[in-house]
């Protein structure tokens, strides 16, 4: 084994990705700046039961599936120790036989599902008569491959961390104490964390189990390991108790809404009870295509990233003396002018600028500007002109942020289908007990008398005011408290409202008084027994 992790695995991991790697990977590259990075590395020795091996496999799948449903911007590696083959792009040297690098540092979003197949697909196991690989020498890999995402990325807050499932069923020899020391030393300076999931070892209690020799060999490494480590080694978890706790349903706890509206709700002149107001449902949009110019993908292709981030040939130009410059100054401006050589984003390189101009029919060559253009509403067969502040005229604007009662009303004289827009919820400000007490009690009156309450909002300042009806809410949470609230829509004006006109139905589409009769028995036979409650939108 090499005594330091730079000088054995710098001459071939020095490569950035982006050199030996498709187009779509360097796209995929530029694109992960934001998450964590976690490289797995799973040891599936000869000696390993399949039943353990099905067990490591499992974690390993459950904590994937973890970073590709919660965490689709982390970016995910596999490394496999004990395979039949060598596949990886690191030192040729026996101690780093035996493993294969199953799949390189991309987001999870992108390769979540090859790895899941990959799982699924195990690469054959090595003889045991082969000897035995070692998960130190995996371990010197994963944090090469960390070297060289960590070089090919600015400075942020982002994790980068090592997570080892191993059965500690191969015999490991004792570590060497410098490469050890050089592992640590990369680790510490680097902010990556070693983590360590073991089947039948309890590092806290020095139990194996079954006790063997192999195993014992593994608790001392890895207590070698975190002796030489310290703060970079995360513990080390049987994996019994995470594979259990990994498939346990875990709730997330969403971070704190924050209140679209803080004021005052106006019950009458000199009646007030301080509310909040949160947003209750929120529509997810789907990520929206992108244009982006085929010739100028092309023409300038993405440039290859150094092992330090930096984009290759910028900084060995610079010295070629100063009659060269000067010669080809001209040329590398106009250069510099067509390719946007240090852009590495995709989106930036390829943009595709849409600019909107006006013309008339008379003349289609010539543009108008568009302080010589006007807004006009058609009236007959002439069109009326409207200038700028009679536009803004016709906008009403309210100069105060407002919550005013207009009146209560029966709950069945507000339709359902008139209650538009995102849902919205309205609750007493949090810490006033006063107001807690005062807006439970209007809550309660409320809904005791089958009454929604009919409000004018006016969300901020130079916003346009909307009515709105807010129905009254009473929950109780399973700890035995309970929450009173209203949901609040907006109703809409008298302009708002379209009847729709249907075409009366032929002689062959409409419907028999029999089949009439059938479909009303059906639905009373459905709703028979079941208590309907009244739920607003949505």
């Amino acid at each position: 084994r090499p005594l330091s992790l730079p000088d054995s695995l710098r001459p071939r991991c020095s490569r950035p990705l982006s050199s030996h790697s498709s187009a779509r990977d360097r796209s995929l590259l530029s694109m992960s700046a934001k998450g964590d990075t976690t490289v797995f590395v799973l040891d599936m020795g000869p000696r390993l039961a399949d039943e353990d091996l099905q067990n490591a496999v499992a974690a390993t799948r459950l904590m994937i599936e973890r970073k590709v449903n919660i965490f689709p911007t982390d970016d995910i590696g596999l490394v496999l120790v004990g395979t039949d083959t060598t596949d990886h792009t690191f030192d040729p040297q026996p101690a780093y036989d035996h493993i294969t690098v199953a799949q390189k540092l991309l987001p999870a979003s992108a390769v979540g599902m090859k790895m899941l197949r990959a799982l699924m697909q195990l690469p054959p196991r090595m003889r045991s008569d082969e000897g035995g690989a070692d998960i130190l020498s995996a371990l010197a890999i994963a944090v090469a491959m960390l070297m060289t995402r960590i070089g090919a990325r600015k400075k942020g807050k982002n994790e980068y961390r090592i997570v080892i499932i191993t059965g500690g069923t191969e015999p490991l020899e004792t570590p060497d104490e410098a490469f050890l020391a050089g592992l640590a030393e990369q680790c510490s300076g680097l902010g990556i964390k070693v983590g360590v999931v073991a089947l039948g070892i309890d590092m806290e209690s020095g139990v194996c189990t079954p006790d063997t020799v192999e195993k014992r060999l593994t608790l001392d490494a890895l207590r070698s390991l975190e002796s030489s480590f310290g703060e970079c080694f995360d513990g080390c978890k049987p994996l019994a108790a995470e594979l259990e706790g990994l498939r346990q349903p875990r709730s997330y706890q969403m971070p704190a809404s924050r209140a679209s509206f803080s004021g005052s709700l106006e019950l009458a002149a000199g009646l007030h009870i301080r509310t909040v107001i949160y947003k209750k449902a929120l529509e997810k949009k789907l990520a929206s295509a992108k244009k982006f110019s085929l010739p100028a993908r092309e023409r300038n292709p993405l440039p290859e990233l150094g092992a330090d981030g930096a984009v290759k040939g910028e900084a060995g130009s610079a010295g070629g003396g100063a009659a060269g410059n000067a010669a080809g100054g001209e040329e590398q401006k106009e250069q510099e002018e067509e390719e946007p050589s240090g852009e590495t984003d995709p989106a930036k390189r390829w943009a595709v600028q849409q600019d909107k101009t006006h013309h008339t029919e008379a003349d289609p060559e010539k543009d108008v500007p568009p302080p010589e253009t006007i807004h006009a509403y058609r009236f007959g067969h002439d069109l009326v002109p409207i200038s700028q502040d009679i536009e803004a005229s016709f906008k009403f604007k309210v100069d105060v942020k407002s919550l005013q009662v207009q009146g209560f009303v029966l709950t069945e004289q507000v339709p359902h289908a008139h209650m538009m827009g995102n849902p919205e919820m309205i609750a007493a400000a949090p810490g006033d007990e006063a107001a807690g007490q005062a807006f439970a009690a209007l809550v309660t009156a409320l809904r005791e008398g089958g009454k929604v309450m009919v409000v004018r909002y006016v969300r901020q300042k130079n916003a346009a005011p909307r009515s709105c009806v807010c129905t009254p809410q009473v929950e109780e949470s399973e700890d035995g408290s309970t929450s009173y609230f209203f949901c609040k829509n907006d109703l809409p004006f008298a302009d708002e409202v379209r009847l729709a006109s249907w075409a009366a139905a032929g002689p062959a589409t409409a419907p028999s008084a029999h089949q009439l009769g059938v479909a009303s028995v059906l639905v009373d036979a459905l709703l028979e027994g079941v208590e309907l409650e009244p739920v607003p939108n949505p």
